[in-house]
């Protein structure tokens, strides 16, 4: 079914700004804390298993089957979940994170009334 493209045509144009690197939030790996300055943060460890089957978390229009093109266990490694929802985020828009300034640090925000 096609979406309402007037509806999604009006939506603000919106820049995210992204303290890491790279797309991926808690699904990355960084077990020095690196990116954030030595801070902790809440990453994930290199070796993690979901404690989920990734049937809980697959997308209804793209599966793990016709990403990855195999059968996979239930429970999968952080890495390939990080990877398949990289892809499914790219699938359509290859520019999905354009609007994103990574390696950026908002220290404060203010309203703007005039816009």
């Amino acid at each position: 079914q096609k979406g309402n493209t007037a509806a999604i045509a009006s939506l603000p144009d919106v820049t995210c700004f992204e303290k890491s690197p790279s797309p991926g939030g808690l699904w990355t790996s960084d077990r020095n804390n690196s990116i954030y300055g030595g801070q902790k943060s809440a990453n994930m460890y290199e070796a993690l298993w979901t404690n989920g089957p990734k049937e809980c978390i697959e997308f209804f229009d793209y599966t793990f089957d016709a990403h990855f093109g195999c059968a996979l266990p239930t429970y999968m490694p952080r890495q390939l979940i990080l990877e398949y929802m990289l892809a499914r985020c790219t699938k359509d828009n290859p520019n999905f994170f354009d609007n994103v300034k990574f390696n950026t640090s908002v220290k404060a925000v203010n309203f703007n009334e005039d816009l």
